[in-house]
């Protein structure tokens, strides 16, 4: 029986982690309250296979990946096939991420890291069965960075392969873009008299090229929205808004939230919260230790860098959040990068003389994914199917046939769709009004009316609520409430004249 666990341990806890997250989501249904998922089910669900069905956002390229597994669950089961792909995607990435920490370091290492992930951190359990973004997912491919750089490639043919990796990696996920200036770097660096890192850089631009070519001209929905082609979820980056100082010097209070944080503070959240800087002081003097002895200097700078380069990318990034409360979604960005600074914390505990300080690190994360266990479901409400109406709208207010398609097959929630529908169209025409001019406001006025006279009467009703609701209080982006005194008197105006007629 020994025997048999020491040659699949990796297999163990692999399975351990997956039940854990399995009762997760089976205690708190985590999809029930994600309308993104939501709303992609139902495009899967239509059964297409053409670009815009298959894609989520211009940019994930992953969730074609997704999709297409998506469609193959859905043979099998009518239960939700995304929710399916997550678990079996998380299995499978958690599985090649020991398998790799196991090659690059040691077995010990990754047992320690594996009874890490069998409880993780509180926001990286739920992603095992809900979708939204590819961070959690992507974070395998800083594990497969390491992989790649700690093998010596001599031949062309081996850089064209990685340089072309590296761009379906960029493609999958634009969270992978910090691999890219890790990987030159460390070629270029230690390599300096091998020119064949260029064949890298050549299939690389290559896949970029395609990738561009791909997102200007495939039709990925959205017509209403208009996305610049560096545009992720319609933000873009800007620095100049940017209070970098103030960031940095929040930066260890926010890897620790995102290592602690659950939706309600708890007690004792500040005592775990200096214990977490602890192991990390700690963990720097083992890092510094194996440095001095030549033990894993390579790995520890490759780990290093990544990390180093993904929160200098997170900083400057508009989806920065020091936010000591929160759910998995509002830390989601983290979950792509927790996993390496774990796995680097681990290197370096290992490295001190008490090596019982590494179970305390081990018990403080599950410790804290027990309360996460602890906190109350939230309750089911209608605003999640309005949400997913929303989005909906935002992917194809523009096309009404194929909003019509995905309504008949969910005619039980029909009127809180419609309302999400109005709500997405509203918000994506309306959300920039403040940079525009009136000629150009009252273009997308007249779209609205337009389009919501496409609809029927009885339909009417519930997106005229939708769009009323988007310039409400309650939601963001804050839309001016004139312009739906103008919106609404224009409909007014227009169901006037028809009524005439």
């Amino acid at each position: 029986m020994i025997e048999f666990i020491k040659k699949n341990i990796i297999w163990i806890v692999c399975i351990l982690g997956s039940i854990v997250r399995l009762l997760y989501g089976y205690f708190y249904e985590p999809w029930q309250e994600a309308p993104d998922q939501m709303a992609w089910e139902l495009i899967i669900e239509q059964g297409k296979f053409q670009y815009d069905h298959l894609i989520h956002y211009p940019h994930e390229g992953g969730t074609i990946v997704l999709s297409l597994l998506s469609h193959i669950v859905e043979l099998f089961t009518d239960f939700s096939s995304l929710t399916v792909v997550a678990f079996c995607v998380d299995f499978c990435f958690r599985f090649i991420q020991l398998k790799i920490v196991q090659h690059v370091f040691n077995l010990k290492t990754a047992i320690i890291f594996g009874v890490w992930s069998v409880f993780a951190v509180p926001i990286l359990l739920p992603w095992a069965t809900v979708n939204y973004g590819l961070h959690a997912i992507s974070s395998v491919f800083p594990f497969l960075l390491l992989w790649i750089l700690t093998k010596k490639h001599t031949s062309s043919r081996a850089y064209w392969s990685v340089g072309i990796s590296l761009g379906l990696i960029l493609w999958f996920s634009y969270s992978n873009i910090v691999l890219i200036p890790v990987f030159i770097s460390y070629v270029v660096f230690r390599y300096p008299k091998n020119k064949q890192w260029r064949f890298a850089v050549f299939g690389f631009a290559i896949v970029m090229i395609f990738h561009v070519l791909v997102r200007m001209f495939a039709d990925a929905g959205f017509h209403l929205n208009e996305f610049g082609i560096t545009a992720i979820r319609d933000v873009n980056f800007s620095l100049g808004d940017v209070p970098i100082l103030n960031r940095l010097y929040q930066l260890p209070s926010v890897i620790a939230n995102g290592a602690l944080v659950l939706p309600n503070e708890t007690a004792f959240y500040s005592g775990m919260k200096i214990l977490y800087y602890i192991f990390g002081f700690i963990a720097l003097i083992g890092l510094f230790f194996r440095y001095r002895k030549h033990e894993f200097r390579k790995e520890i700078l490759i780990i290093s860098s990544i990390i180093l380069t993904f929160f200098i990318a997170y900083i400057v990034s508009p989806f920065f959040t020091d936010s000591v409360t929160g759910n998995y979604v509002t830390h989601r960005h983290l979950t792509y990068i927790m996993p390496f600074v774990s796995l680097l914390m681990i290197v370096g505990l290992t490295a001190v003389r008490y090596h019982q300080i590494v179970i305390v690190f081990l018990l403080l994360g599950m410790v804290r994914s027990f309360q996460f266990f602890a906190t109350e479901k939230t309750p089911h409400n209608e605003i999640f199917v309005k949400a997913t109406g929303m989005i909906l709208g935002t992917k194809f207010g523009h096309d009404q046939e194929v909003l019509y398609a995905i309504l008949d097959k969910n005619s039980e929630d029909k009127e809180l769709l419609l309302f999400g529908i109005g709500w997405g169209m509203s918000t994506t025409l309306m959300q920039d009004a403040d940079s525009l001019n009136d000629d150009q406001i009252a273009l997308k006025i007249a779209h609205l009316v337009d389009t919501f006279f496409n609809y029927s009467s009885d339909e009417r009703i519930s997106i005229y609520q939708g769009i009323k609701f988007s310039f409400s209080d309650d939601v963001t982006p804050r839309m001016d409430k004139q312009l739906f005194k103008k919106i609404e008197s224009i409909i007014n105006q227009r169901a006037m004249k028809s009524l005439q007629e």
